[in-house]
């Protein structure tokens, strides 16, 4: 069915038509009117009712008859000055990293006409009468994002991939070629292997509802903040070795399976010692390199603690016959064959896993708490999944992984089997100008993972909620009690906040709740606090679930005393010493 064009009428057409109302009269009722004037009966009722306003509108020398303009529409003249301020306010949010949402924009609206009203003395009666009677609504808020180009966006990444990203990923491959051809390294002798890091939760943000529902509510878990760090090694002739897990925050480690090595520490993440452990009874212990000798090439992505182990072990490695090559940094969604072809299936896998797990505990109460909460997936269960997502894929889709970054001995080299990056670079068909807007999305980088920012070098607090506050006190060196600091900490930081004019509106009962307690809040005004009360320029780099960067940003003062940094997975902060 053709939808109708909604029309503008004028408040003249509308008072003429009320005008010709006459309740008691024959052919001047509601019904003969909307017949006479193609009108729907229930608008005129509708102006009807409005009818004193309508007038009222006439009378204000700033809503002329000769106008067409609803009521409530044209704000845009009415309060120029005000739509100004606030998209200055916009931008200013936008150099700290703050959030910004229509709720938001409402609040800083009311508060901008509310500062106007009570600093323009010279404002006349019926100018600040209309002020008054701004509210501030979502229509007009829709109308005043069209006006100053302003749409919701997701959080850009800071991720960039190298200008002459076809010449690097080219030379990559040539030199793996001439590698290969030199000490006539066999299929099976190519290795990759490749940390993928994840909760135990899987946290989708998307499901279906009801159209026009206003809450969306997902069952969860009750931990959300338990990690692993799944590392699983592939040879070029389709096999996969032995995977590990790394579990955080564990002293001993869990009895699994004698299918998986299992590795704890504090973090999650990847270390030089690990490294070392993984490579020894994965890799190096292969009846290949331990009697045979046979020459060996293992591509390594240009993480932090892969670096630091090629340069301290390269010569002992390459005395047994072991050639190791770090992928360009930035490119192994380009190069890596796991990071290409087969990592995303495993996080599918395990999503899919988890809401079987979560439809399981809907209907067992083995699976719930005393309170009714479904249990975070136990260890021996995240294990089984990462075997049974092993045992699933085939010689083939793994042999395929090296074929679609080229990977391969010479003779195997296929520019049609190539993923379709690559295969456009070959083929000279690749545009520079339109990469990021047609691939840098379907490209995962994983250097900009939180493997290269959690290491041993950064402090954990234990406790996630008041983990940002919790690195402040470390900065501050301070040895009381957290609940006395906090309490004294935060008045401090309460009149610091007060002072920054883009706070005013945010601090509701709730968040300075929360802030008295020391508790994380998204909003992300707790950094900027405390950067100017302390005079530190603190950096920020956001991480999501997946280990990927989402963000980088800072927040500065002039000639600041100190200069930190933090990284930020959902509201969990650790602090870099």
């Amino acid at each position: 069915m053709e939808r109708k064009s909604r029309k503008s009428y004028s408040l003249k057409f509308k008072l003429d038509v009320l005008n010709s109302y006459q309740p008691n009269v024959k052919g001047f009722g509601f019904l003969a009117l909307s017949k006479k004037y193609y009108l729907d009966e229930s608008i005129i009722r509708k102006w009807y009712n409005q009818k004193d306003k309508l007038i009222q509108a006439c009378q204000d020398q700033k809503l002329q008859i000769s106008k067409s303009r609803r009521i409530g529409g044209g704000l845009s003249e009415r309060f120029p000055q005000l739509e100004k301020k606030l998209f200055e306010w916009i931008i200013e949010q936008h150099k700290y990293g703050l959030r910004i949402i229509d709720k938001y924009i409402e609040a800083k609206a009311k508060n901008i006409r509310d500062q106007m009203i009570a600093e323009d003395e010279t404002m006349s009666y019926d100018d600040k009468k209309l002020f008054q009677e701004f509210k501030a609504s979502s229509g007009w808020i829709i109308r005043f994002k069209t006006r100053h180009n302003l749409v919701s966006r997701r959080v850009t990444s800071s991720k960039v991939i190298p200008e002459n990203v076809e010449e690097l990923c080219i030379n990559f491959i040539r030199s793996v070629h001439d590698l290969i051809d030199i000490h006539k390294i066999q299929l099976k002798n190519i290795i990759n292997f490749d940390q993928v890091p994840r909760y135990f939760e899987a946290n989708s943000n998307r499901t279906i509802a009801i159209k026009g529902s206003r809450n969306i509510f997902l069952k969860k878990g009750t931990s959300g903040h338990k990690r692993f760090t799944f590392t699983y090694a592939i040879q070029g002739d389709g096999k996969i070795l032995k995977p590990h897990i790394l579990f955080s925050k564990l002293v001993n480690r869990p009895v699994l399976t004698d299918k998986v090595i299992v590795d704890v520490n504090n973090t999650g993440m990847w270390n030089e010692e690990i490294l070392k452990n993984f490579m020894n009874l994965t890799i190096l212990n292969r009846p290949e390199s331990t009697f045979y000798k046979e020459p060996t090439l293992i591509l390594l992505d240009s993480y932090g603690t892969h670096i630091k182990y090629v340069r301290e072990n390269y010569d002992k490695i390459v005395r047994r016959n072991i050639f190791l090559m770090l992928i360009p940094k930035n490119l192994t969604g380009l190069l890596q064959p796991e990071d290409v072809v087969l990592n995303h299936s495993f996080q599918a896998f395990y999503n899919r896993k988890y809401d079987e797990y979560l439809q399981n505990g809907l209907n067992d109460p083995q699976f719930k708490t005393k309170t009714g909460q479904i249990k975070t997936p136990i260890y021996k269960t995240v294990a089984n999944w990462v075997i049974e997502w092993i045992e699933s894929k085939s010689k083939e889709e793994v042999r395929g992984a090296f074929q679609a970054v080229g990977l391969v001995p010479r003779y195997l080299f296929d520019v049609e089997k190539l993923h379709q990056p690559l295969n456009e670079f070959y083929k000279k068909e690749f545009n520079t100008v339109n990469w990021l807007t047609k691939w840098q999305e379907k490209i995962p980088i994983c250097e900009d993972c939180f493997e290269n920012h959690f290491d041993s070098d950064f402090y954990y607090p234990e406790h996630e909620t008041t983990s940002f506050m919790l690195c402040i006190k470390k900065i501050l060196n301070k040895e009381e009690n957290f609940d006395l600091w906090i309490e004294a900490y935060s008045e401090r930081l309460l009149e610091s906040l007060n002072s920054i004019e883009s706070s005013v509106f945010i601090l509701d009962d709730d968040h300075i709740k929360k802030i008295k307690s020391g508790i994380s809040n998204s909003s992300r005004l707790e950094i900027l606090g405390v950067s100017r009360m302390e005079r530190w320029k603190i950096n920020v780099l956001d991480i999501d679930e997946n280990g990927m960067m989402l963000n980088s940003s800072a927040y500065d003062v002039e000639e600041p005393l100190k200069e930190i940094t933090i990284v930020c997975l959902d509201d969990y902060f650790a602090l870099k010493l």
